[in-house]
């Protein structure tokens, strides 16, 4: 049962399937990325009808999850948002290494209130971010425990990046 849900995950995900040698069981605990929540459910609901499995699911940011894991959470799968919380949790021998499969990616994404009133905004080295964020301020995950808080420090040391708004990001 564990590797058909490991399967069909991989299926509605990527369209194909993934390639494991897990014992059937009874229940299936799956640790997964907060942003995951709604889909992963979904997932569940599906693949628990006309089978005798149970799904467990839990959710949270990545860095709880693996740090979890470490302590002994009982994860038979381990969805992460973040390839460093995923080499955190294969470093501590928590995981099977040869398991390991890129289902997703994450991209850092902008959006502007109403009150901004900009049309479109095009981001690229020559964004002037001090002139879009007109002295405003940036709310960005916080770096230590969201996936995008990693993509927004990846992003302020590339020339024209966040670091050169002069402008107040605040991680949260």
């Amino acid at each position: 049962m564990k590797q058909q849900w490991i399967n069909w995950v991989g299926g509605v995900a990527l369209a194909c399937g993934l390639v494991a040698q897990v014992s059937a069981a009874e229940k299936i605990t799956v640790f997964a990325a907060a942003s995951l929540t709604n889909a992963l459910q979904d997932i569940a609901t599906e693949y628990q009808k006309g089978k005798d499995v149970e799904v467990v699911s839990s959710f949270a940011s990545s860095s709880t999850l693996a740090r979890q894991i470490e302590q002994g959470a009982p994860a038979d799968m381990f969805i992460s948002a973040d390839q460093q919380w995923m080499d955190y949790a294969i470093d501590k021998q928590q995981m099977v290494k040869d398991t390991r499969y890129t289902l997703l990616g994450n991209e850092l994404v902008l959006i502007a209130a109403k009150s901004a009133k900009q049309d479109k905004i095009t981001i690229n080295k020559q964004t002037d971010w001090a002139k879009l964020l007109n002295g405003g301020r940036l709310s960005v995950g916080d770096p230590e425990s969201c996936s995008c808080g990693h993509l927004r420090q990846r992003s302020v040391a590339e020339p024209g990046g966040l670091d050169h708004a002069g402008t107040t990001a605040g991680a949260g």
